[in-house]
């Protein structure tokens, strides 16, 4: 299984057995309008998860506030310190 990371737009692959690998889970709840990114361990991670690598080769490719946005279905206009 694979994610793809909305910051650089590369896969995040489900990691061997003996190998841990962390990442961001990002969260937004629509009736509190809060965000949230947590570390997590990628093999605690469901399927349809938002994530991001923790350091990403590149720092931030062009449109990723509107992919990270339209992934968690936050509200176009909304703005959040978190996304930088």
């Amino acid at each position: 299984m694979a994610w793809v990371c909305p910051r650089c737009e590369k896969k995040i692959f489900e990691p061997r057995e003996e190998a841990i690998r962390y990442v961001f889970l990002w969260k937004y709840v629509k009736k509190t309008e809060i965000l949230s990114m947590d570390l997590k361990n990628l093999k605690e991670i469901r399927k349809g998860a938002v994530i991001t690598h923790l350091h990403c080769p590149s720092s931030e490719t062009p449109g990723f506030k509107d992919r990270i946005k339209s992934m968690l279905k936050m509200p176009e206009h909304r703005e959040h310190p978190l996304l930088f």
